[in-house]
């Protein structure tokens, strides 16, 4: 079987637009899906508490999480890149 980093970062793409999502969805006050993408589009909302919840708390929140680990994934390559220690899934042949 031959390792494809292309399907790797495809479904590893796809896997965080999905907690993306997910985060958004839960919380303690349980908000509808159609609800929480008309707030991403700027729509008007029957309950102004939603548009608060998502647009102050759950969408800064996730956000923050997907900078947080892109900055912590950029600063173990940097690491890497310091210590002359490459990568290994860019090595990964099959055997």
């Amino acid at each position: 079987m031959k390792f494809n980093l292309s399907i790797l970062t495809i479904v590893l793409v796809a896997t965080g637009i999905y907690l993306f999502m997910l985060a958004l969805l839960l919380g303690s006050v349980a908000i509808p899906f159609s609800v929480i993408i008309d707030i991403l589009l700027g729509n008007e909302v029957e309950n102004q508490s939603w548009n608060l919840i998502v647009s102050d708390a759950r969408f800064p929140r996730a956000v923050a999480a997907i900078l947080s680990g892109s900055a912590l994934a950029v600063s173990g390559l940097q690491m890497q890149t310091l210590f002359r220690n490459p990568p290994t899934i860019l090595s990964l042949k099959p055997g």
